[in-house]
């Protein structure tokens, strides 16, 4: 989740192909057809909560600037999700920085599972 489709386009770059992100701005669509415009922080955090409830996502980026908007809590399909592996919201939703979200995602739970990840 970011504040500007700029700003989420710097989360793209800085991750580059070791994930496949999708981003959610506060009202502004760039041209992207991976970004998410959304009116305001509510409609992110809905958004955000679908994809969870979905396991449409492992990972919840979100940049400092809205972080009053992330989730506080999982959904219940991540209690016992990922054979069992305990997993708490800050496993999963991360306020992170652009230039630090690729370091973000490399110590993240998912990268601790036997998945095998390779960059493209």
């Amino acid at each position: 989740m970011a504040p500007s489709y700029e700003i989420g386009t710097k989360f793209k770059n800085a991750i580059g192909t070791f994930a496949t992100p999708t981003v959610i701005s506060l009202g502004e669509k760039g041209s992207d057809s991976l970004c998410i415009a959304v009116e305001n922080g509510d409609s992110a955090t809905e958004y955000i909560d679908i994809l969870l409830k979905q396991c449409a996502v492992d990972l919840v980026l979100v940049a400092p600037a809205c972080k009053d908007h992330a989730p506080t809590q999982l959904p219940s399909p991540w209690d016992n999700a990922h054979n069992n592996t305990e997993i708490d919201l800050s496993d999963v939703v991360i306020i992170s920085k652009p230039v630090t979200s690729l370091q973000a995602l490399m110590n993240s739970w998912v990268m601790k599972t036997d998945w095998n990840f390779s960059s493209t």
